[in-house]
């Protein structure tokens, strides 16, 4: 039975949904980055470009990143999709109106955090409350719910989002409130409001991340299945809207409606290859397939293999004839995002934890996760190896190169016992490296159980077939062989990427104390390449 429908006071009644809100906002919060790389840091160029200097060109901070284009009339400008600018606006506006931050440099590091935690971490937790209350509409149990709302929070990449500035999450949630809406239009007398709203942020979400224009068309088609055209008038309408704002933002920066920051690249390099195909998207690739959704490095299902349960999930909406249109909307969902990625020149997304470009679709496959049958040990197995990854990689360092094929044993956890590590609410309260990390680890792990206990009285025993279970099982297999035993060819490309990390630590916070660990990664790189590199060691 859903929790709002029990008696007592409204606490007692929402208690599942505050706790899992309160758990997923503590983790996106805790853990700071050291620094942020040119995904989020053009996007604060843009937010400082607007509210310092009042303007769109960020023709100040050209020479900080390569993530930039080129205006018709010659600024610069970001190159990424303003859907993020917009939400992080009011935030950053309203840092710079507090005298002790209006006093400071601009996009300064408390500014930093403000934004981020309107705009990245928030939506985390927000995505998690929506997604345990839809999957409730679907009739997924309150444990499956559960499962699927943590698989979500904690268990995937999103958690990594959650702590920097970038547009992937807010993309995700946009969709998933549009889903959200959705749902409720089918009962709600004002069904063409929600549906406008919906098409709202769906056209959000594409302002964001302009990919996900193929998710908003199979929600389109969703929505006109029904052939109540009011609706899907009301729904296209509200993504119009959107497209419209996009389309004035181009027209402003870079000369036409339909000229996109991708279409106008400042880096000879990456216009090169956006030139090849569709913005540099063209046939999907096998390899990159299975590095996507298999490999340890980028594969959705490798670091959360809690998203395995989606399978059944889906195979279990499939079977529901009165689900088979939400079934086909998350398999469509998911398949317009990975095939075009796998076809994309810079699939990797860099130096990230995971593949930043599959974020968008994390809640169409949690969704199917909360729907699987599988809520018992295997399940939370499952969810247990998943929160382990992505929490190690949070605590450690969430941006390992493209080039490692297992990021967590070749550079995270070395990187972190040489002292490469973020700052977090524990160090802010007095308590050594790494026992800083013990009250959130604390917390979650409490936070877990009283969840699961609280949703324990309405959970069914596991149905999942014999056969589910064993292909379950091999997987997870196969994930803890993987982290156990690949590792990077040739060797001496670990040692030369965690120099470079290292390297990147030093010059961002000064550390002098990891000097000699960059030396002796750096001088073992040479030692073991051949010919040797024409390069000096680090200072």
């Amino acid at each position: 039975m859903d929790d709002a429908a029990t008696t007592g006071p409204w606490f007692m009644r929402w208690r599942v949904e505050l706790l899992l809100v309160a758990a997923c906002l503590l983790a996106g919060a805790y853990c700071t980055p050291r620094m942020d790389y040119d995904n989020s840091s053009s996007r604060y160029f843009a937010l400082s470009a607007v509210v310092d200097y009042h303007t769109l060109s960020i023709d100040a901070y050209a020479k900080y990143t390569i993530d930039t284009s080129t205006g018709a009339d010659g600024h610069t400008y970001t190159n990424k999709g303003i859907g993020s600018l917009l939400v992080g606006l009011p935030a950053y506006w309203l840092a710079r109106q507090l005298p002790v931050l209006a006093r400071q440099p601009a996009i300064n590091t408390t500014a930093r955090y403000l934004v981020r935690l309107w705009a990245a971490t928030l939506p985390l937790a927000l995505g998690a409350l929506l997604l345990y209350r839809l999957a409730l509409r679907w009739q997924a149990s309150r444990r499956g719910a559960l499962l699927g709302a943590l698989a979500w929070g904690l268990g995937s990449v999103a958690w990594v989002h959650a702590t920097q500035y970038s547009g992937h999450i807010l993309t995700a949630v946009s969709l998933l409130a549009a889903l959200w809406l959705l749902e409720r239009a089918r009962t709600s007398p004002h069904a063409a409001v929600l549906a406008g709203g919906a098409g709202l942020l769906a056209g959000l979400a594409t302002l964001s991340e302009f990919t996900v224009a193929f998710v908003a068309l199979v929600m389109t088609l969703y929505v006109a299945r029904r052939r109540q055209w009011r609706l899907t008038l009301a729904f296209v309408a509200g993504g119009a809207a959107m497209a419209g704002l996009l389309g004035l933002y181009n027209w402003h920066c870079f000369g036409a409606p339909w000229q996109l920051s991708y279409s106008n690249l400042a880096d000879p390099g990456f216009r090169a290859d956006t030139a090849k195909g569709m913005l540099g998207i063209q046939w999907p690739r096998p390899a990159i397939l299975w590095a996507l959704l298999g490999g340890p490095a980028r594969g959705l299902f490798a670091i959360s293999p809690v998203m395995v349960l989606a399978l059944p999930g889906w195979w279990r909406l499939w079977r529901d004839s009165a689900r088979l249109p939400e079934a086909l909307l998350l398999l469509a969902g998911c398949a317009v995002i990975v095939l075009p990625i796998a076809g994309y020149f810079g699939w990797h997304g860099g130096w990230i934890y995971g593949s930043r470009y599959l974020v968008s679709i994390l809640p169409f496959v949690a969704l199917a996760v909360a729907c699987s049958p599988a809520s018992g040990a295997l399940g939370w197995a499952l969810l247990t190896l998943s929160i382990l990854q992505v929490g190690t990689a949070v605590a450690t360092c969430i941006y390992p190169t493209e080039t490692i094929r297992n990021p967590l044993v070749e550079l995270c956890l070395p990187l972190w016992q040489m002292g490469y590590r973020p700052t977090d609410w524990g160090l802010g309260l007095g308590l050594p490296p790494g026992w800083s990390l013990l009250p959130l680890a604390v917390a979650l792990l409490v936070a877990t159980f009283l969840l699961a206990r609280w949703t324990h009285d309405a959970a069914p025993a596991s149905s999942l077939p014999r056969p589910w279970r064993l292909v379950l099982a091999a997987w997870l297999a196969i994930v803890l062989a993987m982290l156990a035993f690949l590792r990077t060819t040739p060797p001496a490309q670990a040692y030369h990427d965690r120099a470079r990390l290292l390297q990147g630590y030093i010059k961002v916070t000064g550390d002098q104390a990891l000097l000699p660990a960059a030396r002796a990664e750096y001088l073992r790189w040479v030692e073991l390449t051949t010919p040797p590199p024409e390069a000096e060691p680090p200072p």
